[in-house]
């Protein structure tokens, strides 16, 4: 009789223990800890942290995940600079698809002629039907966009647009050839911006405005 009861004291154990480990995952805290332990485990990566690119030109980068997601999981990239776009809109990862790299490609501007190279960041929004990847997220990339046009003078006009290159007050039209970076074109000893002469080294002042230096005017 003792036996039963014992038998009989085992089977309700086990059964007991049947019934907590289906009810386990319906408790808000283990749901939470499950949860807790796929976001540990998910990672969605990119291959580079910057990238320099010539301005007019393009460059890219891959996205790839570390294992599959439960659902749909979309990538979306952004840009915070007009100059720098992004192609495509945003990428789409499934359980068929996961394990292939999938790439982020960035154009950069080549017209803005400002003689100043361009940077961006590119940031990542993570969303769709998943939910392995909850919590999950990935790093930004820094873009350079290297601006070869040459802006001697530092005025926002590179000088292929500018007129006076180097900032003297004289256009490069009016300065003798080679003569442009020169801050006393003329060597006497007045600089160009306050030189009323500035290719002539015998005159430099025109007190009457009549377009005769005083040296020279009666």
């Amino acid at each position: 009789m003792s036996r039963n009861i014992a038998q009989t004291a085992r089977t309700l154990l086990m059964v007991t223990v049947m019934i907590a480990s289906a009810l386990m995952p319906m408790v808000p805290e283990a749901a939470e800890l499950r949860d807790n332990a796929n976001a540990m485990r998910t990672a969605v990566t990119t291959d580079a942290n910057a990238l320099v690119i010539d301005e007019g030109d393009w460059g890219m980068y891959e996205v790839t995940l570390d294992h599959a997601p439960q659902g749909v999981l979309v990538v979306t990239p952004s840009s915070d600079n007009a100059a720098v776009t992004v192609d495509p809109a945003y990428l789409k990862f499934t359980k068929v698809n996961w394990d292939t790299p999938q790439y982020v490609y960035v154009d950069v501007d080549g017209e803005d002629d400002d003689g100043a190279d361009t940077t961006a960041t590119i940031s990542h929004t993570l969303g769709g039907t998943d939910t392995n990847f909850v919590g999950a997220a990935v790093a930004d990339v820094s873009i350079s966009g290297v601006d070869h046009d040459t802006d001697t003078d530092g005025d926002g006009l590179h000088d292929g647009i500018d007129d006076d290159d180097d900032d003297d007050g004289v256009d490069d039209a009016n300065e003798e050839a080679g003569c442009e970076l020169v801050e006393d074109c003329d060597g006497d000893g007045v600089n160009d911006d306050t030189d009323a002469f500035p290719l002539d080294n015998t005159e430099d002042t025109d007190s009457d405005g009549d377009g005769t230096g005083d040296n020279a005017d009666d």
